[in-house]
């Protein structure tokens, strides 16, 4: 009989608890009180809309729903992002596993996410930021299966997750952007010739499409905010600065498995299947680093593409 499924994958839900003690314990710290964004987060949730001046509606709308069950005092909207933060914990392990990872390079990619800085600062608080890294994972998790079975089929749920993802952050609309001309960089570019695709493009579309027609009929306000942080908020990072800041922010570690694990998917011919996610990496860090943007967190959902073939590496440097 097939082990019960987390009991197979008992190491990564052993991770995945402690990851989930260590942030929402830091919740009955005395004057660790609500963070500022919670408070709006909150107000936002009184007022539920399809839209909002600097965030969609997902994270406020699901935060809505739940606070009509269980409140919104801290210890109720802290479990939250701690849950979520974890269960991207332990689906990191799940993609490393489906790339051919053994249990030890799963604890280490999981181990990754448990120690990033900036992870652990989104699972800390309750925000829409918490949930663009589990969006994006799920997103990998089908892409990957597409590619091992060679099943098309896998754009619906890809499509169902990409409406979501820009439904929760406007600017996670790039993951999808880097992800589409990554395939184009690959022999998998004949996905986008399916009417599978076509389907992921409409499923998005429509499950999108509520915040579309909020903004068309508030004269498109968000689009006003960007330009304005674009112009007169963001200031750009030095280069070096910038990259300190990786360092700091990503861990040097995790930067370490990171860049293996690109490397490792464009040069090891066992790998270079799934070559697409290193692509897609080495897009993401470059446009942030041409960029200069001094909000490092956004490139987040660049490195979980690689952190799985950069701890099968390291797996196999050791062994």
């Amino acid at each position: 009989m097939k082990k019960f499924f987390f009991a197979e994958n008992r190491h990564l839900s052993i991770l995945a608890i402690i990851n989930f003690l260590i942030i929402y314990s830091s919740t009955f710290i005395p004057g660790y009180e609500y963070f500022i964004d919670e408070f709006y987060y909150i107000a936002c949730a009184n007022n539920p809309a399809f839209g909002y001046v600097d965030h969609p509606p997902l994270a406020p709308l699901f935060l809505m729903v739940f606070k009509f069950i269980f409140g919104t005092s801290i210890y109720a909207i802290r479990f939250i992002p701690a849950l979520v933060s974890s269960v991207s914990v332990f689906l990191i392990g799940i993609i490393t596993k489906n790339i051919g990872g053994s249990k030890i390079a799963q604890s280490i990619s999981s181990f990754c996410a448990l120690v990033c800085p900036v992870f652990v600062a989104f699972g800390s608080f309750y925000s829409m930021n918490v949930f663009e890294p589990l969006l994006c994972l799920i997103v990998l998790h089908f892409f990957v299966k597409m590619i091992k079975e060679d099943n098309p089929k896998y754009w619906i749920q890809v499509g169902i997750v990409f409406g979501l993802l820009i439904l929760n952050k406007h600017t996670a609309g790039l993951f999808i952007v880097f992800i589409i001309i990554a395939i184009l960089f690959t022999e998998y570019r004949k996905y986008l010739f399916t009417k599978y695709f076509a389907y992921c493009v409409s499923i998005s579309f429509l499950i999108f499409l509520p915040n579309i027609i909020w903004q068309i009929q508030n004269g498109f306000p968000s689009l006003e905010f960007y330009i304005n942080n674009v112009t007169n908020k963001n200031v750009p990072m030095p280069f070096l600065e910038y990259i300190i800041f990786q360092f700091l922010a990503y861990n040097p570690f995790v930067l370490l498995i990171s860049f293996s694990g690109a490397i490792y998917l464009l040069v090891n011919k066992n790998f270079r299947q799934f070559k697409v996610l290193a692509i897609a990496f080495i897009l993401i860090f470059l446009f942030f680093f041409i960029t200069k943007t001094g909000r490092v967190d956004r490139s987040s959902f660049g490195y979980i593409c690689v952190i799985p073939a950069g701890a099968v590496f390291i797996e196999n440097f050791i062994i």
